[in-house]
């Protein structure tokens, strides 16, 4: 998975986050994408494919899927 600046993911402890920010500019940067989780607001780093620390290591902050928007039907 590659994350998407305007997109909302779900984490391994099922919590969400809205990726709000990538420095795509910097390409040492080892966690370009910036994500605010949706509960409790908090301010996360994650790299490309979604690890909040060493992709060797699970975290529960790790994003796991898209969370893909439920349509609404118009009244």
């Amino acid at each position: 998975m590659k994350l998407e600046v305007g997109k909302k993911y779900k984490t391994r402890s099922r919590g969400m986050v809205d990726i709000v920010h990538c420095s795509e500019d910097s390409t040492d940067f080892k966690w370009p994408y910036y994500g605010i989780a949706v509960d409790s607001g908090l301010h996360i780093t994650y790299t490309e494919n979604g690890h909040r620390l060493d992709p060797m290591n699970e975290s529960p902050f790790d994003l796991i899927e898209e969370v893909t928007p439920t349509p609404t039907n118009p009244s």
